[in-house]
């Protein structure tokens, strides 16, 4: 672990392009979402193109994420790897990725349902105190404590769990979700430095930008519509560029994390090795 945070800047400074890529890419992944929301279904065909496209969009952050998570697990282990190598080997494991996206998504929503019913909870988790205790908490507080609980689970704890075992399913396909890939997703999940960084990367990539999205300037009295409607843009840029930036720290850091002397990460680095590479040694 020694080196942990240099070696993550320095691969995510040396990989810029590949920012610039996340940038894009994940914004026009929006706006295409949100032009598919708007699509008309009065007609078969309507929906079996509507059908064709969402399977497109997903198929491509799949793509686009996956690829990313997968090149920073082979740029930490052969320096001067190429992004387009990467994203090839990836579209292999998008099936793998997108199981492991799905699992990670019905576990948030597990969790969120919990926080939706968080009162009726909270009243059965203060019924359950000693007496003594009960009578000192009230309802409210109990439930006050639940949500906070239910707030780490869902943003810090399942989050910080399942991102290593996707990083290994995007670089190893479905082999990602046993034997020594599995093992290597409990190495990183077991190290202090991981959860800070990923706690640093959840302050710039989500607390940030909700505030500046939902941040509300003092206007003065002379303020034009366009003048609010510029510094709105303003925000949401800034803050759109804060969420990719962190986005693309974790996976740097978390294929540092990848990087073991033990025997069997000579195993997954011939798995990261892009078929062109091979072919050359072979000759």
């Amino acid at each position: 672990m020694h080196g942990f945070e240099v070696d993550t800047l320095a691969v995510a400074w040396q990989n810029k392009r590949l920012w610039l890529i996340q940038f894009l890419i994940n914004a026009g992944l929006f706006f295409a979402f949100f032009g598919w929301l708007r699509m008309a279904d009065q007609r078969a065909i309507n929906i079996a193109v509507s059908a064709i496209l969402a399977i497109l969009i997903a198929c491509s952050a799949l793509w686009l994420h996956g690829g990313t998570l997968a090149h920073f697990v082979a740029a930490h282990r052969q320096p001067g790897g190429s992004i387009r190598s990467s994203f090839r080997q990836a579209v292999g494991h998008i099936p793998a990725f997108g199981l492991w996206v799905i699992i990670f998504a019905i576990i948030l929503w597990l969790v969120d349902l919990g926080w939706q019913y968080n009162e009726q909870f909270a009243g059965y988790f203060r019924h359950l105190l000693p007496g003594p205790i009960r009578s000192n908490v009230s309802p409210r507080s109990v439930a006050e404590m639940t949500s906070y609980v239910l707030w780490f689970v869902f943003w810090i704890l399942v989050p910080g769990l399942f991102f290593p075992l996707g990083r290994q399913t995007a670089a190893r396909g479905f082999r990602g979700f046993v034997g020594l890939s599995l093992k290597g997703a409990t190495r990183t999940f077991c190290h202090l430095r991981y959860w800070i960084m990923y706690v640093i990367c959840y302050v710039v990539g989500i607390w940030l930008p909700w505030k500046l999205a939902w941040m509300v300037p003092r206007w003065n009295s002379g303020t034009t519509l366009r003048h609010q409607s510029t510094n709105a843009g303003i925000r949401f840029l800034l803050a759109y560029a804060l969420l990719v930036t962190a986005w693309f720290i974790l996976p740097t850091a978390l294929g540092r994390l990848a990087r073991d002397p033990a025997p069997e990460a000579s195993v997954e680095l011939a798995d990261m090795r892009s078929p062109i590479s091979g072919s050359r040694a072979s000759a």
